[in-house]
C-alpha cells in the first residue's frame, strides 16, 4: 500500500447515532425486534452477526435506504424517521457516507471522478469536488491513480476509492457493510489500519457490519444481533 499523505483537512463531522425501539419485518418475518443502540460521536463500532440476522438491515434503515415499522433513529441530532421526500434524500447524501463489500465503482469513469460523485449529486461546485477528491485521494495514497479506471486499479486501491466517495461530503457517520469481506489480508488489514487513522485525524464516528474477528477487535465496541435483538458484547 503507498504511503498515506497528512490529513489535509480536518472539519470532518462525528455524530452520534442513536436508535430506540426499532422494528422491522418483510412480510410474515419480523427481522429486527424493538433495536436500541447508540453509538457516540468518534467512535469506531462493530455490529456482529450470522449471515441473515439482520445486521445489513439495520445498517440500510441507519442509512435511510428503508423504513422501520416503528421506532426511532436520531444521527447527529436529526429525527431521521421523521423524514420524507426530499428532505430525506438531503439527509443521506449531506450525513451518510456508506462503504459497501463491493466498491459499486462505475467503469467507465476514472477514480477522481467516481469519488466525487456524491458531491455532484449533492450539486456542490465541480471545482470544489475536485479539490476535495484529489485531497482525499491523496491522502489515501492514491494520487498517482487520479486518472486510472476502476480496472486499472487492485482491489485495495477500488475500495479505497470507495472510501473516499464516502467521505466527499465529510459526512457526520460512516456506516460500513462488510468492508473488507471482498479484499485479502493484506487490503483488509490495510483497511482496519484505515479506519483507525480516519479516527484519529477527522473524529469519524463508524458503524461497521462484519464477520472479521479482526476488525471487530479494533472497534471500541461490539454489538451482537441475535434473534433481531441487538446485544452488545
Amino acid at each position: 500500500m503507498e504511503e498515506m499523505a497528512d490529513c489535509p483537512w480536518k472539519d470532518l463531522f462525528c455524530g452520534m447515532i442513536t436508535v430506540r425501539s426499532l422494528y422491522k419485518k418483510y412480510g410474515d418475518l419480523e427481522v429486527l425486534k424493538g433495536i436500541h443502540l447508540e453509538v457516540e460521536k468518534g467512535s469506531i463500532a462493530a455490529l456482529l452477526g450470522r449471515s441473515g440476522s439482520g445486521k445489513s438491515t439495520l445498517l440500510h434503515l441507519l442509512g435511510a435506504l428503508d423504513t422501520p415499522e416503528s421506532g426511532e433513529i436520531t444521527i447527529d441530532g436529526q429525527l431521521v424517521t421523521g423524514l420524507k421526500g426530499k428532505d430525506l434524500n438531503r439527509f443521506r447524501n449531506e450525513t451518510i457516507g456508506f462503504v459497501f463489500q463491493f466498491h459499486h465503482l462505475l467503469p467507465e469513469f476514472t477514480a477522481l471522478e467516481n469519488a466525487i460523485m456524491p458531491g455532484l449529486i449533492r450539486r456542490i461546485p465541480m471545482e470544489t469536488c475536485r479539490m476535495r477528491g484529489m485531497e482525499l485521494l491523496d491522502y489515501l495514497g492514491l494520487k498517482d491513480r487520479m486518472d486510472h479506471k476502476p480496472g486499472q486499479l487492485s482491489g485495495g486501491e477500488q475500495q479505497r476509492i470507495a472510501v473516499a466517495r464516502a467521505l466527499l461530503n465529510r459526512p457526520a457517520v460512516i456506516l460500513a457493510d462488510e468492508p473488507t469481506g471482498n479484499l485479502d489480508s493484506g487490503n483488509a488489514h490495510d483497511m482496519h489500519e484505515l479506519f483507525l487513522r480516519l479516527r484519529a485525524d477527522f473524529g469519524q464516528t463508524f458503524l461497521i457490519a462484519t464477520h472479521s474477528e479482526d476488525l471487530a477487535g479494533i472497534c471500541d465496541v461490539r454489538h451482537m444481533i441475535q434473534d433481531g435483538v441487538l446485544v452488545q458484547e
